[in-house]
């Protein structure tokens, strides 16, 4: 068995190896013997997978993900998920935001594999792969959206990110799609209001500046969960809201009475 001999018995070890030595050949090993392994066998060998957290590793993830039907596909996606948040080292946040957008273009995956990738996608932060994601929202064009639809969980994802590298990305798209096309919409204000600092709130306060009213109860929800969970950007509200210049008068009184409680 692949995981029976010396080098796989020594987790921390391998972990290492891959992380240093990219492990190309030692991914390789392990995934073309994944088939003839027990199920605790498998279970071990994403485990692995998943700690080291590398492109190489992830995009193993990802290829057992097209291949495995069985239950042990809730484990890889679930590996899938965590892998974007090992944070091991920093330069790999943009090579795993790599391998998750590419995977977003890829076809093979069951749509549980496919609410993991976007899960993924949203934990790593990358400008990049927020974008690609949120725009494969009603694309006919998208591979994965055309036989699924996939807003209900790229907005309820949005809820949990983090990383304000996105804000400028999310309030462009909070801009062009206003009026044109709701979910996407929804979804960046969304993302813009969970992350963490001051930038998305500043990105929100800078558009609804030139909102309309018919988007006054959507801005209004998002400045209320800013003003509950994020305590640095309801300062940043209260200091910037007197100096910023509303085109409606009644979203300005609603946020000020919001923001000052």
């Amino acid at each position: 068995s692949t995981l029976e001999n010396e080098q796989l018995n020594s987790t921390a070890e391998l972990i290492s190896k891959l992380r240093t030595t990219g492990g190309q050949d030692i991914v390789a090993q392990l995934l073309s013997g994944f088939s003839q392994e027990s199920e605790q066998g498998k279970r071990k060998i994403i485990h692995l997978l998943t700690e080291a957290a590398t492109y190489e590793t992830t995009s193993g993830l990802l290829s057992l993900a097209q291949i495995e039907s069985t239950i042990i596909i809730q484990d890889i996606n679930a590996g899938i998920e965590q892998t974007a948040k090992v944070h091991w080292d920093a330069t790999y946040t943009e090579k795993l935001s790599t391998v998750f957008a590419e995977a977003l273009n890829q076809q093979g995956f069951q749509p549980e594999t496919v609410i993991s990738i976007q899960n993924a996608v949203v934990s790593v932060g990358s400008s990049s792969g927020i974008e690609l994601m949120i725009n494969n929202i009603n694309n006919p064009d998208s591979l994965h959206y055309a036989e699924y639809d996939y807003t209900d969980n790229v907005i309820s994802a949005m809820q949990n990110l983090q990383s304000p590298e996105s804000a400028p990305t999310l309030k462009r798209l909070l801009q062009h799609n206003a009026n044109s096309n709701p979910d996407i919409f929804v979804a960046a204000g969304t993302g813009l209001a969970a992350m963490k600092g001051h930038q998305g709130s500043k990105a929100l306060l800078d558009w609804s500046s030139s909102s309309t009213e018919e988007t006054a109860d959507q801005v209004e929800i998002w400045m209320r969960k800013i003003t509950r969970q994020n305590e640095s950007a309801r300062a940043f509200l209260v200091k910037a809201l007197p100096n910023q210049k509303f085109d409606s008068p009644q979203l300005a009184d609603r946020l000020s009475m919001l923001i000052n409680r």
